[in-house]
């Protein structure tokens, strides 16, 4: 396990098990993990930013990072930005944390996620920022909300640019409650979209036309609720 993470390079490796990091600063970590062990990373309130590529075949594990009924504006968790990327990772588990694929610094890349990795949203949530003047897209494995918290995908375009998000499925358990945002959602344009390709599965099939326990606006424009 670490206290902490951060620095200009180097690469941080295991075979099997687990590598716990603990957080207590915001930090930017310019290395790499790599290996097969699983990445756990714990913290409150704080971010680790990633700027390089880890080809960790490793899960990818975000346990806190938000305190939505303390601190309802204020996210944190782990940040993908400039050139990082998870490029071989098994799976991503996102509990009370958030998620950021940011493309407003150095680059705008494409694949950040590895496509095969499924997703769970226990409570989590996923960012996705475009870059300015560009059509910024990102392809996700399948995402299921479970039933343990208020999950969101959040999905913001650049200035004169649009963002796409395509996740491979969408499954919503009995009971849970997700929020996905964006700017104009959905429209064509330099707007924010979100698309799921593989379906979707477990009570999100619609009803009258809307789809239950899913709400859906405008960055910014839902509160964070307490309950769900």
């Amino acid at each position: 396990s670490f206290s902490q993470v951060e620095g200009s390079g180097g690469t941080v490796t295991g075979a099997g098990g687990t590598l716990t990091l603990y957080q207590t600063l915001s930090t930017t970590f310019a290395g790499a993990f790599a290996g097969s062990a699983n990445l756990v990373k714990l913290g409150n309130l704080t971010t680790l930013t990633l700027t390089s590529v880890s080809a960790t075949t490793g899960s990818i594990s975000l346990m806190g990072g938000d305190q939505p009924q303390t601190q309802p504006a204020n996210f944190q968790g782990m940040m993908l930005k400039d050139g990082g990327r998870f490029s071989g990772a098994s799976a991503i588990d996102l509990r009370n944390g958030t998620l950021f694929i940011d493309n407003t610094g150095t680059k705008d890349h494409a694949d950040r996620i590895n496509n095969a990795a499924p997703i769970v949203l226990d409570g989590g949530r996923i960012s996705y920022s475009g870059r300015s003047a560009a059509a910024s897209t990102e392809s996700l494995g399948a995402v299921t909300a479970t039933n343990f918290g208020f999950s969101t995908i959040r999905v913001t375009p650049g200035a004169s640019g649009s963002a796409e998000v395509t996740l491979a499925g969408l499954t919503r358990p009995a009971g849970s409650t997700f929020s996905v945002q964006g700017n104009s959602l959905g429209q064509s344009g330099n707007n924010s979209r979100i698309l799921v390709v593989g379906g979707l599965g477990g009570n999100l099939a619609p009803v009258n036309g809307i789809v239950p326990g899913v709400v859906a606006g405008d960055p910014g424009s839902l509160p964070w609720p307490v309950g769900y």
